[in-house]
């Protein structure tokens, strides 16, 4: 989740997206908060980038524990 709000500005959002995806049967096994952000680009070379790239590399792996 990308946006300019902080994390609080961006639960519900989050919780309706985990929502439509589990009722389409599939699985959330987390979520990268990328907060503060509102222009393309501006999430580069943040923290939640590199959060995003072990996520994304341990769901390829198929663990879904981080």
């Amino acid at each position: 989740m990308t946006g300019h709000d902080g994390r609080a500005g961006l639960e519900h959002a989050a919780d309706d997206l985990r929502l439509v995806f589990e009722n389409l049967g599939d699985a959330v096994c987390g979520v990268v908060w990328g907060e503060h952000v509102w222009q393309r680009g501006e999430v580069t070379g943040t923290p939640a980038m590199d959060e995003a790239r072990r996520m994304g590399a341990a769901a390829a792996r198929g663990d879904t524990n981080r």
